[in-house]
C-alpha cells in the first residue's frame, strides 16, 4: 500500500491571554489543551527535524507540527513558555530586533493590540534558555520585497547578527513580515540564503511537503476562540 506522504504543518501563534479585540490572542487554556494534544499524538517536531526533512530528505511523522510564535510579545515568555516546557514542545519564536530595542518606528502600537509590551533582551535570553529557538522577523518589521535591495540585505543580515549577538544562540530561520505574496519572492530567498539563514516562513496558508521551497514555507494561523475540534482539523489539513 502507498505510504502516506509525510506532511508538516507549521502553526503560527502571536499572543496569549485575553483580548476581545485581537483575533490572534489565544487564551492560555486553549493553548494548553492544544499543546497537550500534540505530544499525545506524537506530532510535535523541532526546527532541527524540519531542516533535516527539507535539506536531507529525512522523514517526519505524518501530520507533523512545528510551533512558531511571531512578534516577540511578552506573553510568549510569561504564558507560552511554561506550557511548552510542561509538554516538552519544541518551538521557534520570531523576533523583530529593533522592536526589542524599542527603537523601531514600527513599534507604534494600535489600540487593537491592547498595549501588550514586546519582550526586552533579558527576556529574549530567558526564552532561549527555556529551550525556544529564536528566529528573525527582520530588523524593523517592514516588507522585504517592497524595499530597495541594499536595505533588504541589511534587514536580513543585521537582524541575524543582532539576534545571535544578544541571545548567544544561532539563528537559522526567518519569518517574512506580513508574509503575503507581495512580501517575498525568489530574490528575497536568495538574499536570506546569503545572509546565512536555512529557511524562511511566509503567512500563506498551506502544508509543507517534501521538495518544498525552503525559502517560501507556508504556515497555518491559529486564532483564539476556535475550539479544539477546529484545532484538530487544522493539524490534519482541514481549512
Amino acid at each position: 500500500s502507498a505510504q502516506p506522504t509525510p506532511c508538516l504543518r507549521v502553526l503560527t501563534y502571536h499572543r496569549f491571554g485575553r483580548s476581545r479585540r485581537d483575533p490572534f490572542c489565544l487564551p492560555v487554556e486553549s493553548f494548553e489543551k492544544q499543546m497537550q494534544w500534540l505530544p499525545s499524538r506524537g506530532l510535535a517536531v523541532s526546527l532541527d527535524q524540519v531542516l533535516a526533512f527539507l535539506e536531507l530528505g529525512k522523514t517526519l511523522p505524518t501530520d507533523s507540527v512545528l510551533v512558531t510564535i511571531d512578534d516577540g510579545y511578552r506573553s510568549t515568555l510569561t504564558t507560552a513558555l511554561p506550557v511548552l516546557r510542561r509538554y516538552d514542545i519544541p518551538a521557534v519564536a520570531f523576533l523583530t530586533s529593533e522592536r526589542i530595542d524599542g527603537s523601531s518606528s514600527a513599534d507604534k502600537r494600535t489600540a487593537c493590540e491592547d498595549e501588550e509590551p514586546i519582550m526586552n533582551w533579558d527576556q529574549a535570553r530567558e526564552l532561549c534558555a527555556g529551550g525556544v529557538e529564536i528566529g528573525s522577523h527582520s530588523l524593523t518589521h517592514r516588507s522585504l520585497a517592497r524595499m530597495p535591495e541594499e536595505e533588504a540585505r541589511d534587514e536580513a543580515a543585521c537582524s541575524l547578527r543582532k539576534l545571535e549577538e544578544k541571545t548567544g544562540s544561532a539563528v537559522r530561520a526567518f519569518a517574512y513580515p506580513f508574509g503575503t505574496r507581495a512580501d517575498y519572492n525568489e530574490w528575497t530567498g536568495q538574499c536570506l540564503r546569503e545572509a546565512g539563514y536555512h529557511c524562511a516562513f511566509t503567512s500563506q496558508h498551506g502544508n509543507v511537503v517534501g521538495e518544498a521551497n525552503p525559502w517560501e514555507l507556508p504556515r497555518v494561523k491559529v486564532e483564539g476562540g476556535e475550539g479544539m475540534w477546529m484545532f484538530r482539523l487544522l493539524v490534519r489539513g482541514g481549512l
